[in-house]
């Protein structure tokens, strides 16, 4: 299947036409892409941001490594292995998760995070994509008739585990380049 054949979700449709889509999606693909979030802006400014990260030199990045029990923090390339068959695979990028409780510990944040101004498009981020869940949330609820609040009230925003953001680069590679013993998602 290619990406160009999953259902997309356009949040302009009418009502019934989401419901509709989701419901196709559900039952096929699984899968779904999402149009009209209105998120595409402040999307691109935590872009700038990750990319700004992943620039600094790997000792800085290594100063907040995630370790063997965090899901938070710094992952340098090859520490993910995307085919568990086969541990020679090494996943050639590099990540940074950051949860939504991390939204309270500012000082744990690289300082690109954590500036003020970037802190507060982080959060925004943060919210408006937990808003954005909790729509598409109740249009599932709707789509197959039970409560609409159904999934809404087991995900609040005050309640572990949260979100999670993970933000992730991959290095331009060329054909001649390319390693067999390297798995790119």
């Amino acid at each position: 299947m290619s990406f160009s054949s999953l259902p997309v979700i356009d949040l302009k449709s009418h009502p019934d036409d989401i419901r509709q889509t989701i419901l196709l999606a559900c039952s096929t693909t699984g899968f779904f892409y999402v149009s009209n979030h209105g998120l595409d802006s402040l999307q691109s400014q935590i872009f700038s941001m990750a990319k700004e990260f992943f620039y600094l030199p790997l000792q800085e990045k290594l100063l907040y490594a995630s370790n063997t029990t965090s899901y938070q923090g710094y992952l340098k390339i090859g520490r993910e292995n995307l085919d568990s068959t086969n541990s020679k695979l090494m996943d050639e990028k590099e990540g940074f998760r950051i949860r939504q409780s991390d939204l309270n510990r500012k000082d744990k944040l690289p300082n690109i995070f954590s500036h003020e101004e970037n802190f507060k498009l982080l959060e925004q981020f943060f919210r408006q994509c937990y808003n954005l869940c909790m729509h598409l949330l109740e249009y599932l609820a709707e789509t197959f008739e039970i409560d609409r609040d159904y999934f809404t009230s087991r995900h609040k925003w005050d309640k572990e585990p949260g979100a999670a953001l993970k933000l992730l680069h991959y290095s331009p590679i060329n054909q001649i380049e390319q390693n067999i013993n390297v798995i790119r998602a």
